[in-house]
């Protein structure tokens, strides 16, 4: 919790991270520490739990639960805003696995999913997998990826 005082006015930021609160199935293939979970008011956001460990040859991956039966698509940006082509995701759903990739436009559509405990994970490489962000009617894939440890340095010849 951080308290600052400005004028008159006292602004109170909290911020609660509840790991582990997800339900995991036998068949999971990553723990559910490696999910971070925070919840709000009316949303959750599901994201990589300590991305700082993430290395460029492991895959990324975030578990998230689906509230309801809906379609995931999106596209996929770096954090500078250009939009990531070619890039293989896998979703993997209770008694559903899907692979798609991105466009040359960074769109991607994974298609109808039930509603439950889903994971997408991207190929090994620079990228965090995104962060989920679900209300009580549906689910979003943030456009936005962030970079894995050490992948923002720059690399002189």
């Amino acid at each position: 919790m951080i308290i600052r005082q400005g004028g008159s006015v006292l602004t109170i930021l909290m911020v609660f991270m509840v790991a582990g609160s997800c339900r995991r199935s036998r068949n999971s293939g990553i723990p559910v520490s490696e999910t971070s979970v925070v919840r709000g008011n009316d949303f959750v956001v599901y994201s990589p739990a300590h991305p700082s460990k993430q290395r460029l040859r492991d895959s990324s991956s975030v578990r998230f639960q689906v509230p309801a039966p809906q379609i995931l698509s999106g596209v996929l940006k770096d954090p500078q805003g250009a939009v990531i082509g070619n890039l293989k995701m896998a979703l993997g759903c209770t008694g559903l696995n899907k692979v798609a990739e991105t466009d040359y436009y960074g769109k991607f559509n994974l298609g109808p999913v039930q509603a439950g405990e889903c994971i997408i994970t991207l190929d090994p490489g620079p990228w965090l997998a995104p962060t989920v962000k679900c209300s009580a009617e549906s689910c979003m894939i943030e456009p936005q990826l962030t970079l894995k440890r050490g992948m923002n340095k720059v690399i002189e010849n």
